[in-house]
C-alpha cells in the first residue's frame, strides 16, 4: 500500500465505530443476569441525564419485608372488622401493607369492593370502607383529624411505626409495623447516587417518611427522600403500553441498575475518543516521519497492527468503568 493510502486507514473511524457499539453491547451482557435490556443505542444518551427518579413503595419496601407485629383494640372493636377495614382500605391505595392485610385476612374474608379514596396528607391516609370513613395515621396525623390519642408509652424499635387507625371519628386500633428497606434497591440506590441520580419514593402509606428511612439506613436526605401521595390519579396503575429504551422480566428495581451502565457508557464513549484522538494524532505523526524518509509503500498489516493496542486500550477502559457498577 502507498504511504498516503495508509495514513487514509489511519485516519478512518474505526476507532469510533468500536467505542460506540462494544461498550453498548457489553454494558446489555453485563444487565443480562438481571434480564434487564437497553433497547437501542440512543436509549444511552435519553437516561445518562436522569437527575432525579421516583419509584413506587412497593419497590423500595416490598409486602415480604413488611410485617405487623402487634395490634391493640380501643373502644370495644373486634379485631375482625379491623383487619377487614384495613385490607379494604389499602386496597385502594395500594402499597405494602395493601399485600401484607390481604394475605393476613384472605382466607377469613373478601374485601369490601366498595372502597375509594378520599384524601391523604404528610402522616395520615382517608378512605372510605362501605359507608365508614377510614383513617390511617401517625400519632401526630390521628391527632390533626381531632381524634384522641391515648397517652400510652410505646415500645417499639427504630425499624418499627406505629399506626393508628380510626373509625367515623373514634379511635379503635393501633398497630406496631415493622419496615425494612430491600437490601438490593439499597444497594441500587447508593449507585445511582454515585451517578448523580437521586431517588424518591411514591406512597399513601402514611407510617412510609423520610425519618424510618434515616433511622435504618445510612442514607442521606438528598439520596433517598420519600414522596407523598395525595391525589386519586397518583395512584399506581399497570399501563397496557409503556413507551420506554429500557426492557425488564424482572422486579421494578431491576430497572434501576440500567441507568447507571447507561451513564457509564457515556463515560466511557468521551474517554474513548480521547483515546481514538490520540492514536489518530500518533499515525500522522508516524505518517510525517514515513514521508521524511521518502518511504512510499507499507505493508497492510501495519496497519491493523497500528490499531490492536488501541483498541485493547479503549476494551479496557470499558471494562474498568462497567465494573463500577453495583
Amino acid at each position: 500500500l502507498s504511504v498516503w493510502y495508509v495514513g487514509f486507514l489511519i485516519s478512518l473511524p474505526v476507532g469510533f465505530l468500536f467505542n460506540y457499539s462494544v461498550p453498548f453491547l457489553m454494558g446489555n451482557k453485563r444487565l443480562f443476569n438481571d434480564e434487564v435490556a437497553i433497547i437501542g443505542e440512543g436509549t444511552v444518551d435519553e437516561y445518562s441525564d436522569i437527575k432525579i427518579i421516583s419509584v413506587n413503595d412497593t419497590t423500595a419496601f416490598p409486602p415480604y419485608n413488611v410485617k405487623l407485629q402487634n395490634l391493640k383494640v380501643y373502644n370495644g372493636h373486634k379485631i375482625e372488622k379491623i383487619l377487614y377495614y384495613a385490607a379494604s382500605g389499602f386496597s385502594a391505595v395500594g402499597g405494602p401493607l395493601a399485600e401484607v392485610f390481604d394475605v393476613a385476612t384472605r382466607d377469613a374474608f373478601q374485601r369490601s369492593k366498595r372502597t375509594r379514596f378520599v384524601c391523604s396528607g404528610r402522616s395520615y391516609l382517608c378512605v372510605k370502607v362501605d359507608n365508614d370513613t377510614i383513617i390511617f395515621a401517625d400519632r401526630y396525623g390521628i391527632a390533626s383529624q381531632g381524634i384522641e390519642v391515648p397517652n400510652e408509652r410505646e415500645e417499639h424499635n427504630e425499624e418499627t411505626s406505629v399506626m393508628y387507625m380510626a373509625c367515623n371519628g373514634q379511635l379503635c386500633a393501633k398497630m406496631y409495623i415493622n419496615y425494612m428497606i430491600d437490601e438490593d434497591f439499597a444497594i441500587t440506590v447508593r449507585s445511582l447516587n454515585k451517578h448523580g441520580t437521586s431517588v424518591g419514593i411514591r406512597t399513601f402509606d402514611p407510617n412510609i417518611n423520610n425519618e424510618i428511612i434515616k433511622k435504618q439506613t445510612i442514607f442521606r436526605k438528598s439520596e433517598l427522600c420519600v414522596i407523598k401521595l395525595n391525589r386519586e390519579d397518583q395512584m399506581p396503575k399497570v399501563e397496557d403500553k409503556v413507551d420506554s429504551g429500557i426492557a425488564s422480566k424482572g422486579a421494578s428495581k431491576s430497572l434501576l441498575k440500567a441507568i447507571p451502565v447507561c451513564k457509564n457508557i457515556t463515560k466511557i464513549r468521551k474517554a474513548n475518543l480521547v483515546v481514538k484522538i490520540i492514536a489518530s494524532l500518533v499515525g500522522l505523526l508516524l505518517l510525517g516521519f514515513a514521508v521524511f524518509d521518502k518511504i512510499s509503500m507499507l505493508s497492510s498489516i501495519l496497519v491493523g497492527f497500528f490499531y490492536i493496542p488501541w483498541m485493547l486500550i479503549m476494551l479496557a477502559i470499558t471494562a474498568i468503568y462497567l465494573s463500577r457498577v453495583k
